[in-house]
């Protein structure tokens, strides 16, 4: 692919950008697959056959986001049936047939182990509430069970079934501020709030063509959407409120199996519905609300994640954004936004071309209020930090800095603070670092994203970042703490026979930052 590629949907514009390239293949086919957001670590493990044997026990990997190997382990507990990442901690959990959930940090070391079901698990799916995740159980014998805070096992909630049978597919969503579990079976759908305190509601699946069942149900991040697949090769687009189909295509004259997973993009796009991201082997369908559609080819097999501004994407050789293109971008990136207008202007001038004083002289009009020159440096400033590409954020920000020499009504300190954000940002993307949009940087926040750095023992970033937000300002001891944990991390890896050079290492770096 082109490290950046537009299509068009519909009103939207959608753009993949590549975060990461791996220098070696990493073969996802077969595997059970986990992302974390807002950070693009990810891990693998093989698919285990129904017989199990010490030859075939498969190993956990965990990769950077560049795609290096960061840990390996071999498999020796349950059968795994599910495996996600905390949200606000990059820790990797796994649940287990046998009823277990085990968490481990990025090392692979075993932090915690404890039974969320009595009986055989079938399949888990996590769900997001106000401060945590959630964790919906269902097992072998039909039977549902919540955990509201999944490192909470004592607070379960035994559902029960659900219907009679085991059913076709199911998902969370979220309706009038309450979460619920949504199941389906043949031509109905059945609905139960997951505290427990509603009764099971069907409600009719109403498809304008004939179809024997489900196949697939995902549900948006927020849970107010739903994708879904039936087993007659038709698309939908639900409803979570209403249950009703806002969409439905049928792809079955061109696609005869259902998709691996799906993922839903609402980001940016409220008022034009969300959009459904189908992942097949080898490519990604996009489908919005009025029928558009466009398509992705990914040359491997992969997976995908919702995040809250978009939809991450891993590959064989890998690591991709797909995203909603911002008002902002598209301003600074068309032919007759004012954005657009202070780069042509800027760099016209910047080559001696006369041409490029009758565009400034354009947006300096105060008889042209729909196409200021704030408008301009505002635009130009937001375009730079949804690019990846660091000469593209350098070209919007040049332009931006030049139109500030020439307005007075343009605050200067978010031209500074942008400026400050960006270096940070291109600093965590360096490898191995962390994969993030400025919204997931946001999102994080600066303690989140020094708590993540330190947690994989990226010191020496860390260390950069918190020199670039100006972090002591603040936290006046935040260095003194980050050097205590570094060399807690040092003496608690050394062997026996290198505790002297570690202590003079250590002495060393006290003495050259003159912390006493």
């Amino acid at each position: 692919m082109n490290e950046d590629d537009w299509k068009p949907l519909g009103q939207r514009e959608i753009r993949r950008q590549r975060l990461k390239s791996f220098s070696r293949k990493i073969d996802l086919r077969g595997c059970h697959t986990a992302i974390c957001s807002c950070s693009g670590v990810f891990a693998t493990s093989e698919i285990e056959p129904d017989t199990i044997t010490l030859a075939t026990r498969p190993s956990v990997r965990i990769f950077n986001p560049n795609g290096t190997l960061l840990s390996e382990d071999g498999w020796k507990s349950g059968r795994i049936v599910y495996m996600f990442f905390a949200v606000d901690l990059e820790l990797l959990n796994i649940v287990t047939e046998d009823g277990k959930l085990l968490q481990f940090d990025l090392g692979m070391k075993l932090l915690t182990s404890f039974s969320v079901s009595s009986e055989q698990i079938l399949e888990a799916e996590t769900f997001r509430t106000e401060n945590t995740l959630g964790l919906v159980i269902l097992t072998m014998n039909g039977n549902f069970s919540i955990l509201p805070n999944y490192e909470n096992s004592l607070k379960r909630l035994d559902i029960g079934p659900i219907m009679q049978d085991v059913p076709d597919c199911w998902t969370v969503i979220s309706s009038k501020n309450r979460n619920y579990i949504l199941s389906a079976t043949k031509a109905n759908f059945y609905t139960v709030a997951v505290d427990g305190t509603s009764r099971v509601e069907v409600h009719p699946i109403n498809i304008s063509k004939t179809f024997n069942k489900l196949m697939q149900l995902t549900s948006s991040l927020c849970g107010n959407y739903c994708a879904g697949t039936t087993d007659s090769g038709i698309q939908l687009i639900l409803s979570s409120k209403t249950l009703e189909v806002i969409t439905e295509l049928n792809t079955a004259a061109k696609i005869k199996s259902p998709p691996i997973s799906a993922a839903l993009l609402t980001q940016r796009s409220e008022s034009l519905g969300p959009v459904a991201a189908l992942l097949w082997t080898e490519f990604l369908v996009l489908l919005d609300t009025d029928k558009n559609w466009a398509i992705y080819d990914l040359e491997s097999f992969s997976a995908i994640l919702e995040e809250k501004d978009g939809i991450r994407i891993i590959g064989s050789r890998f690591q991709d954004f797909l995203t909603s293109v911002s008002e902002s971008t598209k301003q600074a990136s068309s032919t007759t936004g004012a954005g657009a207008m202070l780069v042509d202007g800027y760099e016209m001038i910047a080559a001696n071309n006369e041409r490029g004083e009758e565009i400034i002289a354009v947006l300096r009009d105060e008889n042209s209020p729909e196409c200021t020159l704030v408008d301009a440096i505002e635009q130009c400033i937001s375009a730079a930090t949804h690019e990846f590409d660091p000469a593209l954020q350098k070209k919007y920000l040049k332009a931006a800095s030049f139109g500030l020499v020439l307005s007075e009504d343009f605050d200067p300190n978010v031209f500074a603070n942008t400026n400050r954000i960006m270096r940070v940002l291109n600093q965590l993307r360096s490898a191995p670092g962390l994969a993030i949009s400025i919204d997931q940087f946001r999102e994080l926040g600066p303690m989140g994203v020094v708590g993540r750095l330190q947690s994989r023992g990226l010191y020496q970033l860390c260390w950069t970042v918190m020199d670039y937000l100006q972090l002591e300002r603040k936290f006046p001891n935040i260095k003194k703490d980050l050097l205590t944990s570094w060399a807690r991390t040092l003496v608690r890896d050394c062997e026996e026979h290198e505790y002297d050079k570690v202590t003079r290492k250590i002495s060393s770096k006290v003495d050259q930052l003159k912390v006493g």
